[in-house]
């Protein structure tokens, strides 16, 4: 359950079973400690926000196994996390993989804001990435940035369900990046109040009637589901497709163990920590 219990051992056992062109480890550390969407983020004076020093003791641990050496297998790093991080954060985990970050956004693909950084162990300059058609990369003051160039939105349709349909037009998005987009998935809990200030009147509103689900400013008119007036928050199915994560990866099927009340948060959760894939793959 935590990356302190991981170590490079994990994958002796498979390397002298089989033959691999490499070695890739990474992931997604906890965003709370650096997110400007916590007002009480602490940086690096909060222990989450070092589990990254945890990849490289990781990639260290897989570098030095006598499979890998024996097989001169190359081992790669990568790790992401928010792009709101402050500036002494993303210095530290430049440091630590050696590597300038790529920043993007799934803004640019029509539907929902979700600024990441992504950090390839080596990657230092714009040269060194190669990038397929339909995105273009610029330099900025301490990151690389990466834009999806597209005409078309990323994906394309959505099913919404019993009638509901998107308080956006991804479609429309496409020809205007300052176009409304989707509030951030995140976890689903009692959020604090924090942020009601951020918030239309009606989104505070909503914020209330919905039990505080989500921060207060993810409850506007672009955020929700409508029904003619109608609202509701997007249930995990229509989260995970705009993830382009398959819908069935976040069914109920393994969590028959929880009350049916209990079960739409972690379905949620499970997006909200997860990937914007298209982001990712892209990295990978």
């Amino acid at each position: 359950e935590r990356v302190e219990e991981v170590n490079g051992y994990v994958v002796q056992s498979v390397i002298q079973k089989r033959k691999f062109r490499g070695v890739i480890a990474g992931g997604g550390s906890p965003c709370q400690p650096n997110t400007s969407l916590n007002q009480g983020r602490r940086g690096l004076s909060d222990e989450r926000a070092l589990q990254p020093l945890e990849l490289v003791r990781i990639l260290a641990e897989i570098r030095d196994l006598p499979e890998v050496k024996e097989q001169k297998l190359p081992v790669l790093g990568w790790l992401e996390n928010t792009a709101s991080s402050p500036q002494e954060v993303v210095a530290a985990y430049s440091e630590a993989l050696h590597a300038t970050p790529l920043e993007m956004d799934a803004a640019d693909y029509g539907w929902i804001s979700r600024r990441r950084l992504f950090w390839i162990e080596g990657l230092r300059s714009d040269s060194e990435v190669r990038l397929p058609g339909g995105y273009s990369i610029k330099k900025a003051k301490d990151r690389l940035l990466i834009t999806y160039t597209g005409t078309k939105p990323v994906p394309q349709r959505v099913h919404f369900e019993a009638g509901y349909a998107p308080g956006i037009d991804a479609v429309a998005n496409m020809a205007n990046e300052r176009g409304p987009r989707m509030y951030p998935f995140v976890r689903q809990f009692d959020h604090p109040s924090d942020r009601v200030g951020r918030a239309s009147r009606g989104g505070a509103e909503r914020f209330q009637q919905d039990g505080k689900q989500c921060p207060a400013d993810a409850y506007e008119v672009k955020d929700l589901a409508w029904k003619n007036e109608e609202w509701r928050t997007l249930c995990a199915t229509e989260r995970a497709q705009i993830h382009c994560v398959p819908p069935d990866a976040v069914s109920e099927a393994t969590l028959q163990h929880l009350k049916p009340e209990g079960r739409a948060a972690v379905q949620n959760s499970w997006v909200g920590n997860g990937f914007h894939l298209p982001s990712v793959c892209l990295v990978l």
